[in-house]
């Protein structure tokens, strides 16, 4: 995990993003990360998770969102089990519990780090893969998926639209 950077965004308590950082470090060395290169994770609180998605004009019930030309993954704190309520709320949005939620949200995110996805369907497709222990296959060639980076193209529904398999 060199080349990963995980943070914790501004009034995060240290001790709880210390914690939540090995969680989310133990989610991700269930994956082959190393090809994905260098890459940041960003944990958010809850409190400001929805201000800052509508900010970027995200979907603001979604816990998770990939940037791909800054290669960043931004996580919800409530991923973590922290903020009853928003937990609560995720918990019966997608239907899952906080821990299968967690590794759901960064498979799916991983599935726009590594093919530079933007499409929804496809990232869902890809982070189903690599939860069953499959080694997927981008759909879009290298030189696509550069233009899809550099063009911030999207070829699928709504960005930010974290579906449950």
């Amino acid at each position: 995990m060199s080349d990963q950077e995980f943070h914790c965004h501004t009034g995060y308590p240290l001790a709880q993003c210390l914690k939540d950082i090995v969680q989310l470090k133990r989610i991700l060395s269930r994956y082959p990360i190393e090809g994905l290169g260098h890459w940041t994770w960003v944990i958010v609180r809850s409190e400001d998770w929805k201000l800052v998605s509508r900010m970027l004009r995200l979907n603001p019930d979604s816990p998770a969102f990939t940037a791909l030309e800054p290669r960043e993954t931004f996580l919800e704190e409530a991923l973590f089990a922290h903020d009853p309520e928003r937990t609560s709320e995720l918990m019966s949005e997608w239907n899952q519990s906080m821990p299968k939620l967690l590794e759901l949200a960064v498979s799916h995110e991983l599935g726009h780090a590594f093919c530079a996805e933007a499409n929804e369907v496809a990232a869902d497709s890809f982070g189903e893969k690599l939860r069953k222990g499959l080694t997927p296959r981008c759909r879009l060639s290298k030189q696509a998926r550069k233009e899809n980076v550099a063009t911030g193209d999207r070829h699928g529904p709504e960005q930010n639209a974290l579906r449950v398999p």
